[in-house]
C-alpha cells in the first residue's frame, strides 16, 4: 500500500485480503456495509511496518481502520485511519486514504487521497488565536434543540470547550450564561446566539456575546455572522394604544414559565390588580403604568390558542357596570408576539344581584356581594355599623324607573357556623328618641351570587 500524505510518504506493509482472513482484527469479510476493525487499543492503535520515501524503515500506527467487501467487484475497500478524542465531543481524524484490492490482488491500489476528517463545526476567536470546537448541527441526532421549532429556544451554563487550531495541544473554555437558538422556517436557517452577559431595563435587553453562527440546509459546519460584540433587543411583544400614543410592553407568553395564568385551562382564569410599563414607540425613554383591573384569560384546546383581555377603569352607576377594555389579544402556538384581535372598547353589563319588595312594588338592585373585593365588610372595620348613604333600587318591571332608599347605616352581621351574612338598612328617626327602622334586610352566603330579601 503506497500512501501520499503530509503526514506520511512511503509504502506501508497493509496485509492483503487473503492475509487479513488470518488477522484477528478483521472479521466478518464478506459484509459490504463499512465496518469496523478490532482494535483493542485504541490509545495507541496498531503498528503496521513501513519504508518512507527516503527508503528508511520505520513503522506507523492506525486507531481505526474502515473495511467492506464490495461483492459485484470480489473486491476489498480499507481505510486506515487515526482519530483522537477531546473533551467537549470534538473528534481530530486522519484519514490516509482508501484503497482497493481484489480478493486475490497483491496490492493496494489508492481511490481516494489523504485527507483530515476532524468533526470541527464552530470556531472562536480570543486572546489572539482560533479556537475549534465541535459543536451538534441540526442534522445530528444529538442536536441540543427541538428541531425546526420557530420559538425561541435557550440553555443556560452552556459551555464549548475549544481547541487551539493547528496543534490542538491547547485548550479554552468559553462560557455562556445564554445559548439562544432561532429558527426560520421560511429559508430552514438556525441561528446560535453565544450571550456571555444579559441584562434586561424595561423592554430592552442589552447582551454581550462571544458571537452569531448561523447553519443552513447543506452546510457542515456553523458559519460566524458576528464575532464578539453587544446586541441590544426590544423584547417588547405587545401595543398598547392609549390617549393616542402607542406603546409597547412585555406580557410573557404562554410557552415562558412566566405566563400569569395556568397553561392548557379551559375554562376562563382572571388576574386583578395588574400593572404593566408601556413605553412609548416613538420615545422609549417616555414610560407610563397601564392599569389593568382585571385581565381575563380564555383557553382554544382546539387550537391550542389563548385570548387576553385587558379590563382597565370599571364604573358602577345604579346596576349598570362600565368596563373599560385596552383590547383583546390572541396567541396561537408558532407566534412572537400577541396579535391584537380588537382595541379599545367599552362594554356595559347589567350587573342586579337583589329583588327587594318595598312599598308595595318590586325592585332590583346591586349590592356588592361577601365574594366582591367592594363587599363593605371586607374593609377591616371593627364596627359592623357604617353608612349615611343611598341605594338606587330600579322597578323590576321598568329598569329605567328608579327611586332612591336613604339609609343612615348599613348593620352587617355575620353567621360563622353557616358562613352567611345578613345586612339590615336602617333609617334611624332622631325625632322618636333615635328609634331604629329595619327599611329592608337581605341575606348571602360567603360564595353566593345574590342577595336574597328575608323579614
Amino acid at each position: 500500500m503506497d500512501i501520499t500524505s503530509d503526514r506520511f510518504t512511503g509504502s506501508v506493509c497493509f496485509p492483503l485480503p487473503a492475509e487479513m482472513k488470518n488477522n484477528t482484527i478483521f472479521t466478518n469479510l464478506q459484509n459490504t456495509e463499512w465496518q469496523d476493525a478490532n482494535i483493542q487499543d485504541r490509545n495507541n492503535g496498531d503498528s503496521f511496518n513501513t519504508v518512507d520515501s527516503s527508503g528508511n524503515l520505520s513503522s506507523i500506527r492506525f486507531n481505526r481502520i474502515r473495511y467492506r467487501y464490495i461483492q459485484s467487484e470480489n473486491a476489498y475497500e480499507v481505510e486506515p485511519m487515526w482519530e483522537t478524542f477531546k473533551d467537549g465531543g470534538l473528534k481530530l481524524g486522519y484519514s490516509y486514504g482508501i484503497y482497493k484490492c481484489p480478493a486475490n490482488g497483491s496490492k493496494w491500489e489508492c481511490r481516494q487521497g489523504a485527507q483530515e476528517t476532524n468533526n470541527i463545526t464552530l470556531e472562536f476567536k480570543k486572546d489572539g488565536a482560533t479556537w475549534s470546537v465541535h459543536v451538534p448541527l441540526p442534522t445530528d441526532d444529538d442536536f441540543m434543540f427541538t428541531k425546526e421549532s420557530t420559538e425561541r429556544q435557550s440553555k443556560t451554563n452552556y459551555t464549548i470547550k475549544g481547541y487551539k487550531r493547528g496543534s490542538y495541544n491547547e485548550s479554552k473554555e468559553l462560557n455562556n450564561k445564554v445559548l439562544y437558538c432561532d429558527y426560520d422556517a421560511a429559508t430552514g436557517e438556525y441561528k446560535l446566539t453565544l450571550v456571555t452577559a444579559e441584562q434586561t431595563q424595561g423592554i430592552v435587553t442589552t447582551i454581550r456575546i462571544a458571537g452569531v453562527y448561523t447553519w443552513k440546509p447543506g452546510n457542515t459546519k456553523w458559519d460566524q455572522k458576528q464575532g464578539e460584540g453587544t446586541l441590544t433587543e426590544n423584547i417588547g411583544n405587545i401595543k398598547f394604544t392609549l390617549d393616542g400614543k402607542t406603546y409597547d410592553a412585555l406580557v410573557e407568553l404562554p410557552t415562558s414559565d412566566q405566563f400569569m395564568f395556568t397553561k392548557g385551562q379551559t375554562t376562563q382564569q382572571i388576574k386583578k390588580g395588574v400593572q404593566i410599563t408601556g413605553y412609548n414607540e416613538q420615545n422609549s425613554n417616555e414610560s407610563r403604568s397601564i392599569e389593568c383591573k382585571v385581565i381575563y384569560c380564555d383557553y382554544d384546546a382546539q387550537t391550542q390558542g389563548y385570548k387576553l383581555s385587558f379590563a382597565g377603569k370599571t364604573e358602577i352607576n345604579g346596576i349598570t357596570q362600565n368596563t373599560e377594555y385596552l383590547g383583546d389579544y390572541t396567541w396561537k402556538p408558532g407566534d412572537t408576539r400577541w396579535t391584537k384581535a380588537k382595541g379599545t372598547y367599552t362594554e356595559s353589563k347589567n350587573i342586579a344581584n337583589t329583588n327587594i319588595s318595598w312599598n308595595g312594588e318590586k325592585y332590583v338592585a346591586y349590592i356588592p356581594l361577601p365574594s366582591s373585593d367592594d363587599f363593605w365588610y371586607k374593609w377591616g372595620y371593627s364596627n359592623p355599623d357604617w353608612g349615611h348613604g343611598n341605594l338606587q333600587l330600579y322597578k323590576h318591571s321598568d329598569l329605567n324607573s328608579s327611586i332612591t332608599a336613604d339609609y343612615t347605616y348599613i348593620r352587617v352581621s355575620e353567621v360563622q357556623e353557616t358562613g352567611t351574612y345578613t345586612l339590615q338598612m336602617i333609617k334611624v328617626d332622631y325625632s322618636n328618641g333615635s328609634k331604629e327602622n329595619v327599611i329592608f334586610k337581605v341575606q348571602c352566603s360567603k360564595t353566593g351570587t345574590a342577595w336574597t330579601q328575608v323579614k
